[in-house]
């Protein structure tokens, strides 16, 4: 029951499998258990040339999930033809725009509402991320200075001019990255509004970061670096024995380091 007698190449093409493998496959080995009640309630109770329509979640090969629009009509008891198009591109938009607005009404909440509060929005919520970025793209260029905003619970929302040693290196090594979150988070605690702190990062490299303070609330920090200072020379050592307890190529690491400003 359910089997498939001829596919065509836009199927195989769309699912992953080929037209073998498909031909061996059932209904029941496409359509996910979310939609096969549905699929069955459609197109196994439809009268003798009745067509129905309906969209089904369905499993690829690959093991994701995409969505068919399905219109079938019934041609006997036991066969049908089916026209299949999919529409995953088109159900993945439309998730994306329901958890924008969910996303929209939220902040709006938070904001108009009596009992909203700006404390429940985190700065991502905010601000305007790509029109942020594109600002520090353009003061990158003219000043060259590295710089970064991270909100409080560790994630950079913009960036610029990151070092090799921490986007190819840190940041990609599990335990280096944790001393990166880690410092980033716990070492900019406390920073009067309106002032900087200067600190040297787990990972032996300095950053400056200054508090972004909405509303009353601390929701992130703006963060220049990675540098040294001209009067303070560089330890390679401590970078050689780094790159030794990562496992990092040293020859590429200590590269990495050396064109740090």
């Amino acid at each position: 029951m359910g089997e498939y007698l001829d596919v065509n190449v836009a199927a195989c093409k769309i699912t992953g499998y080929s037209k073998d493998e498909l031909l061996a496959m059932k209904i029941i080995d496409l359509v996910s258990k979310e939609s096969i009640g549905d699929a069955i309630r459609h197109f196994v109770k439809l009268s003798k040339e009745d067509f129905a329509k309906g969209d089904f979640q369905f499993l690829k090969k690959d093991k994701s999930t995409g969505y068919w629009s399905v219109d079938a009509v019934k041609l006997s008891d036991n066969l049908f033809l089916g026209f299949v198009v999919d529409i995953t591109e088109r159900k993945q938009a439309e998730e994306t725009l329901k958890q924008s607005e969910e996303s929209i009404k939220h902040k709006l909440q938070s904001i108009l509402s009596p009992e909203g509060s700006i404390a429940d929005l985190e700065l991502n919520d905010i601000i305007d991320v790509p029109s942020i970025q594109k600002l520090m793209d353009s003061f990158y260029e003219l000043a060259q200075i590295p710089m970064a905003i991270i909100d409080k619970n560790g994630k950079k929302l913009v960036g610029v001019g990151w070092q090799d040693i921490c986007t190819k290196f840190h940041r990609v090594h599990p335990k280096a990255c944790r001393n990166c979150f880690e410092s980033d988070v716990h070492l900019t605690k406390g920073i009067p509004d309106g002032e900087f702190m200067l600190y040297k990062c787990k990972n032996n490299m300095w950053d400056m970061a200054t508090p972004i303070t909405i509303g009353g609330e601390h929701k992130g920090n703006l963060y220049m670096g990675q540098f040294f200072f001209d009067d303070n020379p560089v330890d390679i050592e401590i970078f050689r024995k780094q790159a030794v307890e990562y496992n990092f190529n040293e020859r590429a690491y200590l590269e990495a380091l050396s064109r740090v400003p």
